[in-house]
């Protein structure tokens, strides 16, 4: 598989195919170190799974034929583009690699057998005239779309080797990288590319690339969701292998928002706006005298910043970066280079023309080392300049939710028609790379889990069983399985003092409802306190705590009514958590409208179903059937779940949070949280040792019994680092029972749950969809046709989305020695899938890695960050108040 001719590396990369890298190299007389090889081997899938109903599915893959030949010959090339006046984005390389093209064509002959990946990264059908041992070094002179003047930019183009890819083989095995070579998938992702990316090519014009998604510009406009932002449909296609290593493409729709290109004045009317209608200001009446107020300028101002802008005042195509504005055109003085000093309505006067609007602002922009000043009415929103997402309002983001929602047939509609738009079957570059992408999607086998049925109890302490549907279910007169304790709370309240007695009565009826589920707990509150602000709130606590500490009484619970001030939240959890472990429940202004004003009894139970997980009550359990019983119980079963989130600020140094969740019953039931911060961007935990003895130590000391089983539910994870994260977690795992007892082996079973592909699948049969979206039912398993060829993964609905198209999770055994078939492993995790108790349906994966997931949110509002440094070091994570820290308080 690996040889050297003529100093050339010449890979043959068998799509799919694995063969062990040990071999590979003895087989090519090269050496290699055995303390890197893997310390486990992934395993293959021991057999497909049969349990439930068969149905057959649509999937939103196509596939992928060679034309001419069953194998395609690529030749890779490094290319770095520099320049040394600015840092060049993505876009301004593929500009200026297409602009060499075009100017160098002794070199690149044919432009349509080149696929450039915007990087570093160059494919090309035929070899260059470059000699494998040169380096092709040139300059070109370009004007960037974000310079106002030409610089030059250095191209350095090295040969790397060539690839052969070969799309069929029978050899088992992870595909053998070098680490010069990419991955075929990749080779095939650039290609794919190339129609939307190349700039010689017209289509480039009509879309804008963000990732590995091509938004297409709207021919009219895109969908408005207020202050001057819009919705544009993108369309993603990535390469994927299927069974019997099948190459195929995955195909899918999804929307971003975009500024919308316009005058600046009318972005200025539209961000003043809001969400208003109908809107208060308007362009057509800004007149000569208008100027804007200290208020209206302070949003203005905070819109603009981080603007591109194109000028309509000169010819010139250049996009400016905007870093604030100045108040008034006739006010504002500038020197020029003869020493006058002037106002920029006047210099405007002078060289180019009188201002219609001279009293509004002026947008400042940094060119070099001087400041640019340009009166807004000269200035135009640049096109095809994406807005970030999470600066969208909360109206904006139900906005964008509304028109993004579609059901599942329509969005695979919606992927066909887009892939047809993109004219895929006259594509050259694909024609060239003698690659052919098929017309229709895939159709796929699956079968459907029956869901477990769930125990609660009868007010007289008889079992009360209720079986699931479709992924929900009622409790009807039954109550919790075990109810908690809350002998007595008081309230906070952020309100006015004359909201007091409203929250009294929301307090009274949530109480109502607790003790109706079967929890032992007062019907009204012993304090209402008011907390006048945020920072007055950790008195406010202290206080209240100290008439309980006189009156020799626990508080057990402190429900907070909070305001519509988002940075409450946070503080809240942090004080009340952290400094003095108290379990809190908050509400927002609308809970409480709903609850006492509109009598909603079933918002006034799920706010139950959280407050008896938290204060240590079981809201249900398994039924103890023959699976939960043979799999969880008699075999004592550790689950564990392990997420990670970055922790606030969300920049490059932001570290890494970690939480490990572990069950602590047989019955997976009841969980606790251990907390670790890790390096800036890990995704890959080292050093877990600590945490995840902590979770085993716990379940022991709880249940009384060592597990023999323990499953691991990992998210956050791709496919590239499967390995790695076997050689590190799994280990860290052994490492931590031997630190129990060095003769404790318990079985594993590692498995990583996957949110973030784009796997879609709609039912062939329209009368076997269910709900509004008509999605694929609850229970729904795909391991067949589109999962790998030699791994052990799966697909799984297991929850049934209200609308939208339901987004099924991805599983990949990467390790077991417990020996548990596919039907015996898809079922758990789909029984797992239940057993969360948050609200009365099952959710999208299994209650471990969900609250691992849940864990990581609350400890972003743990962490400290000293505003006065921006160093990684300066971020921590302290523990949970000890009081608090076996409980639940993260639900």
């Amino acid at each position: 598989l690996l040889r050297v001719v003529s100093l050339i590396p010449v890979v043959t990369v068998c799509l799919y195919a694995r063969v062990s890298l040990c071999r590979q190299l003895t087989r090519c007389g090269l050496s290699f170190n055995f303390n890197k090889l893997p310390m486990c081997e992934l395993i293959s899938r021991p057999g497909y799974g049969c349990q439930g109903n068969p149905v057959q599915l649509v999937s939103n893959f196509v596939e992928v034929k060679t034309v001419g030949s069953q194998y395609i010959i690529v030749w890779q090339y490094r290319v770095h583009v520099t320049c040394s006046k600015v840092k060049l984005t993505r876009d301004d390389k593929r500009c200026v690699f297409w602009k060499l093209v075009n100017e160098r064509q002794t070199i690149f002959k044919d432009p349509f057998g080149l696929a450039y990946d915007g990087d570093s990264i160059l494919f090309s059908r035929r070899p260059l005239p470059i000699g494998h041992t040169e380096t092709l070094v040139t300059k070109l002179t370009v004007r960037l779309v974000r310079k106002l003047h030409p610089v030059e930019v250095r191209f350095s183009i090295k040969c790397c080797g060539m690839v052969r890819m070969v799309f069929k083989s029978l050899m088992r095995g992870a595909s053998l990288t070098t680490g010069l070579h990419e991955s075929p998938e990749h080779v095939v992702d650039v290609v794919l590319s190339q129609g939307r990316t190349c700039t010689l090519v017209g289509q480039s014009e009509t879309f804008c690339i963000v990732g590995s998604t091509a938004y297409e510009k709207p021919k009219n406009r895109g969908i408005d969701i207020k202050v001057g932002v819009e919705l544009w449909r993108g369309l993603s296609m990535s390469a994927r292998v299927g069974e019997g290593y099948r190459p195929m493409i995955n195909v899918d729709v999804s929307y971003a928002p975009f500024y919308r290109p316009q005058s600046v004045l009318s972005y200025m009317c539209n961000v003043l706006n809001g969400s208003m209608s109908p809107p208060r200001y308007l362009i057509e009446q800004i007149r000569s005298n208008t100027r804007l107020s200290c208020r209206e300028l302070q949003i203005v101002s905070d819109a603009v910043k981080g603007l591109f802008v194109t000028v309509t005042h000169r010819k010139c195509d250049s996009q400016l970066l905007i870093s604030g504005l100045v108040p008034d055109a006739t006010r504002h003085m500038v020197t020029l280079r003869n020493s006058e000093h002037i106002s920029v309505a006047n210099y405007f006067k002078k060289v180019y023309f009188e201002l219609r609007f001279p009293h509004m602002p002026v947008l400042k922009a940094a060119d070099k080392n001087k400041t640019i000043y340009l009166p807004v009415e000269v200035c135009m929103v640049a096109d095809k300049l994406p807005y970030e997402a999470s600066k969208l309002s909360c109206f904006q983001t139900g906005l964008q939710n509304r028109q993004c929602v579609k059901d599942a047939p329509t969005r695979l509609q919606m992927c066909m028609e887009m892939m047809r738009q993109a004219n895929l079957e006259n594509d050259r570059f694909l024609k060239q790379f003698g690659l052919e992408i098929g017309q229709t999607f895939l159709e796929v086998a699956g079968h459907i889990l029956a869901p477990p049925k769930l125990e609660y109890k009868h007010a007289g302490g008889a079992a009360a069983v209720v079986q699931p549907s479709n992924g929900a279910w009622q409790m009807g007169n039954a109550q919790f399985f075990q109810g908690a304790n809350v002998d007595s709370f008081s309230v906070i309240s952020f309100g006015p003092i004359q909201s007091l007695n409203s929250v009294e009565l929301f307090c009274t009826q949530v109480a109502k409802a607790c003790i109706d589920l079967g929890m032992n707990m007062r019907l009204r509150p012993d304090m209402l306190l008011v907390a006048h602000s945020i920072e007055a709130f950790e008195d406010t606590l202290e206080r209240l705590l100290a008439q309980y500490k006189l009156l020799h009484r626990e508080c057990r619970l402190v429900f907070v009514a909070l305001s519509d001030y988002r940075n409450e939240y946070t503080e809240v959890k942090r004080i009340a958590e952290m400094k003095f472990g108290i379990i809190t429940q908050c509400f927002l202004p609308k809970v409480l409208y709903h609850v006492t004003m509109r009598d909603s009894l079933m918002m006034a139970t799920n706010l139950a179903l959280k407050i008896n997980m938290k204060m240590g009550g079981v809201n249900t359990r398994l039924l103890p059937d023959p699976l939960v019983k043979t799999n969880l119980m008699d075999k004592v079963t550790l689950a564990l779940g392990i997420s990670l989130t970055q922790a606030p600020p969300a920049n490059k140094d932001s570290v890494t949070i970690a939480a490990v969740v572990g069950s602590l019953d047989v019955n997976s039931t009841k969980y606790a949280a251990s907390l670790c911060v890790r390096a800036p961007r890990s995704t890959v935990l080292l050093y877990l040792v600590d945490e995840l003895r902590e979770r085993v130590n716990a379940f022991v000391e709880a249940s009384y019994s060592k597990p023999s089983r323990i499953i691991v539910f990992r998210n956050g994870v791709t496919d590239s680092q499967f390995q790695q994260l076997l050689d590190e977690e799994l280990m860290a795992l052994r490492m931590a029972c031997e630190g129990l007892d060095k003769a404790y082996h318990p079985g594993i079973t590692f498995i990583v749950v996957q949110k973030g592909h784009r796997a879609k699948f709609i039912c062939k049969d329209e009368s076997m969809a269910v709900g509004q979206g008509r999605n694929i039912p609850a229970g729904t398993v795909i391991d067949r046709q589109i999962t790998s060829a030699d791994g052990f993964d799966f697909y799984l609905c297991s929850h049934s989305g209200s609308h939208g198209t339901s987004k099924p999770a991805k599983y990949h055994v990467l390790y077991d020695d417990n020996n548990l078939d596919s039907d015996t492993l898809q079922a758990i995790t789909y029984y797992l899938c239940h057993a969360h108790g948050r609200c009365m349906r099952s959710v999208s994966i299994p209650a471990p890695v969900y609250f691992a997931h849940l864990a990581c949110r609350r400890a972003r509002h743990h962490i400290y960050f000293d505003s006065e440094s921006n160093e990684p070091g300066d971020i921590a994570l302290p523990r949970v108040h000890e009081n608090i820290q076996s409980s639940m308080y993260f639900v």
